[in-house]
Formats: structure tokens, C-alpha cells, sequence
């Protein structure tokens, strides 16, 4: 993911990308498929198949991380900007079965709900965060409404839920 990233720039905004340099136009040109085999793409969707990302609380993690935090799985790291720059790229050049087999439409599922993780210029509203999350793993159903109350946009801040847990799943709702 890190070696992908380093070879792309993507401009979120614009919902572009481009090589850093002529010898890698291969990988923003959608007409040509990834450099990569059925082994190293079966490793990329282990990773992202990993139950983390479905955490209603990495939501918020995600969407309020600053450019420089760092992803760390193991004993590897990798910057979140690097990260997610590879996703947009593998969601933008994945097409067909690319060596996955049947392994494609999860595949395809699992970059589109990082993807959205990961696309910060978006703008966000509580009803479109509450279908996004409704599979969403998390202890207690009040976070449900609670978790999503820091990542609203602007004009969605003041929905007039205040995190009370003194109140019932049901109250909340």
C-alpha cells in the first residue's frame, strides 16, 4: 500500500490522481490493470477485510485523524495519507475479477466502505452516517447516534442530541 501510494498523488477534491513520474502513468490510467498478481491482491484484501474497519468507532477515529497519524498493523506502519491515497487508487483501477476470482465482490465492497472512511471532502449528513453505519460493530447501541454526533457537517452539528447515558437505547433513538 505504501509503495502504491508513493508512486500516485490524489487530489481528494477533484477525485483525481497522477503518477509521480512518466514511468508510472500504468497506475492512474483506468484502461490498464494493476501491476499485481493474485497473491499481492489477496494480501490487500486481507488486510482490509480485517474486522477493524467495520468498529463504529474508527468512524470517528478516521474521519477526525489528523494527515500525519500513523496506521499501525503489527509491526508495520504506514502514514493514513498513504493509505488512503492507495485506496482511491485500487477503487478506481479494480475492474472485473483481476486475478481475485470470487473474491471480487467483496473485495469491491470492502474498498467502497474504505473509501467512504477515508473521503474527507464529502459532505456528510446524521441520516446518510446512519445507513453508512447501521452494520457498524459497537458495545453499546446508544453510540450508534452518539459516535456520529463529532463527524457531522457543518450544518448538521446542532441536531440537538447531546450524548446522555443515563437514557435508554430506545430514548436515544
Amino acid at each position: 500500500m505504501d509503495e502504491l501510494s508513493s508512486k500516485i498523488e490524489v487530489d481528494w477534491l477533484a477525485s483525481a490522481m497522477k503518477p509521480t513520474n512518466a514511468s508510472d502513468v500504468e497506475l492512474t490510467d483506468p484502461a490498464i490493470p494493476l501491476p499485481y498478481g493474485a497473491q499481492e491482491l489477496l494480501l490487500i484484501y486481507h488486510i482490509l477485510s480485517r474486522s477493524w474497519f467495520e468498529r463504529l468507532w474508527i468512524r470517528q477515529e478516521i474521519r477526525l485523524a489528523s494527515l500525519n497519524t500513523l496506521l499501525i498493523c503489527g509491526l508495520d506502519a504506514i502514514p493514513w495519507q498513504s493509505f488512503r491515497n492507495a485506496i482511491f487508487c485500487l477503487r478506481n483501477k479494480i475492474k472485473g475479477k483481476d486475478a481475485l476470482g470470487s473474491n471480487v465482490l467483496p473485495f469491491h465492497e470492502r474498498l467502497e466502505l474504505i473509501f467512504q472512511l477515508s473521503d474527507k471532502a464529502s459532505y456528510i449528513t446524521f441520516g446518510w452516517l446512519v445507513r453508512q453505519t447501521k452494520h457498524c460493530k459497537c458495545s453499546d447501541p446508544r453510540d450508534r447516534v452518539y459516535a456520529l454526533l463529532s463527524i457531522l457537517g457543518p450544518s448538521e452539528i446542532d441536531v440537538g442530541i447531546k450524548p446522555d447515558y443515563s437514557k435508554t437505547t430506545g430514548q436515544v433513538y
